[in-house]
């Protein structure tokens, strides 16, 4: 099964942390530097991203954790 990635090498993105009842605990944004796939047989296919974090953090999170920016940096329509 091939698994897709959501995010390009490059692209900017809004990252999030959640609570273990999935409250937003922590949000920013970053940049994808790397993606790493695990494909596995026996357990769901996931993508990784590495983000370098704006303040220079560098982390990994799965996709579900990531959102575009491209929403927000389209041109003021006013």
């Amino acid at each position: 099964m091939s698994v897709q990635n959501k995010f390009e090498i490059g692209e900017r993105i809004r990252w999030f942390h959640y609570s273990s009842d999935m409250i937003v605990m922590n949000g920013g944004c970053g940049t994808v530097v790397d993606v790493e796939k695990n494909v596995s047989s026996i357990s769901i296919n996931l993508v990784y991203y590495v983000i370098l974090k704006d303040g220079g953090e560098i982390e990994k999170f799965p996709q579900y954790d990531l959102d575009s920016l491209e929403w927000e940096e389209t041109g003021d329509e006013n």
